[in-house]
């Protein structure tokens, strides 16, 4: 009995040293136009703030969303969280006029990494301070 419970601790014991999963993480924001299929991606890495460009250097243009997303998890990025934001400019009097209201759309991707890789996207990250 006493062997099974030794066990079980050097179990609990192992389990708890794992070793913590690490993930990169980039910020995506749609630039849609659903009506003329022209969806552009927006890639915040933590680095910069760009858009997504091919390997020529030509910005990547969607058809729809869900071909963002795609293209996105064929590249071995996992969607982590979604959001959207809603803003708008106009101009109003006695609460009439007009407003345009435009809707951002956010994903949070992330993409499995090792620890060191995970330490040198925090240290690439920050600007410091001077």
């Amino acid at each position: 009995m006493l062997v099974f419970i030794l066990l079980d601790a050097v179990s609990v014991s192992a389990q708890s040293a794992q070793p913590t999963d690490y993930y990169l993480y980039n910020i995506i924001t749609l630039d849609c136009n659903l009506k003329q299929e022209r969806i552009t991606v927006t890639v915040d890495d933590g680095v910069s703030i760009e858009k997504l460009h091919d390997s020529s250097g030509d910005i990547v243009v969607f058809k729809t969303p869900a071909a963002a997303l795609m293209f996105i998890m064929y590249n071995g990025w996992e969607l982590y969280k979604e959001f959207s934001s809603v803003g708008g400019a106009g101009n109003s009097y006695s609460g009439t006029g007009s407003v345009d209201i435009d809707t951002v759309y956010h994903w949070i991707i992330r993409k499995p990494c090792t620890k060191d890789d995970f330490v040198n996207a925090v240290a690439n990250g920050i600007k410091g301070v001077k």
